[in-house]
């Protein structure tokens, strides 16, 4: 949660992992510049972001007083330019940061909210959208370790490239031994005729129980799990287009480029169902528990319920 002036000034260094940066003469060094002393290159704005996000997380706070009571005396830091200072810190440290303004009157804050540094790895959700302009590559994503383990053995007979992607969550396996694993062949979880839910990967189980959330009011809602984005399965998407009244697509990736996207391209030109997407907007990932960031991204059967019943409307 982002933090209000009144809330800094209270702020204590020592007790609540704060760094305050008067930079009325000037703005804070990005990198340390060309200073060469290792406590020198540490007093900038890198240097404090990855101090901070090794000690639990952290707030850099550039513009106020760094003796407390903290007063306010204004920054030009990275003015106009706070999207960028975001790509920048990203692209050099791989910590995802939070940057926002404060203003008390006509003096302005700059403000670095830092996560703490993730046992696992930054949520990213770009890799499927790369990997679909890669010529010839085949795209698994499996839903569970079963689907996993014959997504393996299917990529050891595929002549030419394959990226499976791998979910670092535990979760429970939702395919069986008998459920059959067809590079871009579709399977149909459960069918429906009012709306289409198209989902891969750890989607899966979140848009069988919109399904289910759907069917107690009524509606009948077929779910598709889509487990290879490339090769993808137009012949299933076409039918579904033609069966079903309105079709969502469910994934943990990006909306850009991703399986969305995909199906969105086997639609074009077909008259048929509203479509929906339910996945990440056009933002940054970020350090956080899986289920926390999956309800802070809106993937949730909520949302796809809220998709679903948008496309019926």
């Amino acid at each position: 949660m982002r933090k209000t002036i009144e809330q800094l000034q209270m702020m204590r260094e020592s007790e609540d992992r704060v760094e305050f940066k008067k930079g009325e003469r000037g703005n804070v060094s990005y990198n340390g510049g060309s200073k060469t002393e290792p406590s020198d290159r540490r007093r900038c704005i890198l240097g404090y972001v990855t101090a901070l996000c090794n000690e639990k997380g952290g707030t850099m706070v550039i513009g106020m007083h760094d003796s407390y009571p903290h007063k306010v005396i204004g920054t030009k830091q990275c003015e106009n330019a706070i999207g960028q200072l975001e790509s920048d810190i990203y692209r050099d440290s791989g910590i995802r940061t939070d940057v926002y303004e404060l203003f008390e009157d006509d003096k302005r804050v700059l403000v670095i909210d830092v996560p703490p540094r993730p046992r696992g790895r930054v949520f990213k959700f770009e890799d499927v959208a790369l990997m679909r302009e890669m010529p010839n590559m085949t795209i698994f994503v499996p839903c569970d370790p079963t689907e996993m383990e014959k997504a393996v053995f299917a990529a050891a007979e595929i002549d030419g490239p394959v990226y499976i992607r791998v979910a670092r969550p535990v979760c429970e396996d939702i395919t069986t031994e008998d459920t059959p694993f067809i590079p871009g062949k579709a399977n149909i979880l459960k069918d429906g005729n009012d709306v289409c839910i198209i989902t891969m990967g750890l989607m899966v189980p979140i848009a069988l129980k919109a399904a289910e959330m759907l069917e107690a009011e009524g509606i009948s809602a077929a779910v598709v799990n889509m487990h290879t984005v490339k090769p993808i399965d137009a012949e299933t998407i076409l039918a579904m287009n033609e069966k079903c009244k309105g079709i969502v697509t469910a994934e943990e990736h990006s909306v850009i480029g991703g399986l969305g996207s995909a199906v969105a391209e086997v639609l074009a030109g077909h008259a048929g169902a509203k479509f929906e997407r339910v996945g990440i907007q056009d933002k940054f990932g970020k350090s956080g528990k899986p289920a926390e960031l999956f309800a802070a991204y809106g993937l949730t059967a909520e949302n796809i319920v809220e998709k679903c019943k948008a496309t019926l409307a």
